[in-house]
């Protein structure tokens, strides 16, 4: 059993993806782009300070299991046939 969820809301052509934990959730935005969809991330250097700002403190130092998470079921739930590129501000699902 998952230990872990990951929701998405559309709003047109973006959204927010949400990845929830018992301890609590990140919001993320994504959008359509011009070869598939991205998911806005922050970048390395300001991830500790994003998951404190959204009263996180249990996903500090843990950005790359969550995003590898979040890329995983995105695709999984709206593009099974996309390729995941994981870039240091964005995950790019492209079609």
């Amino acid at each position: 059993m998952k230990e872990y969820k990951v929701e998405i809301t559309s709003e047109g052509r973006a959204g927010n993806v949400f990845y929830k934990e018992t301890d609590g959730k990140l919001t993320f935005w994504w959008e359509f782009s011009m070869n598939g969809a991205s998911i806005r991330i922050p970048s390395d250097e300001k991830w500790n300070s994003f998951c404190k700002s959204e009263n996180a403190q249990w996903a500090t130092n843990r950005k790359v299991e969550i995003v590898r998470r979040i890329a995983d079921e995105t695709k999984l739930q709206r593009a099974s046939t996309a390729k995941i590129k994981i870039e240091n501000e964005w995950i790019n699902l492209l079609f």
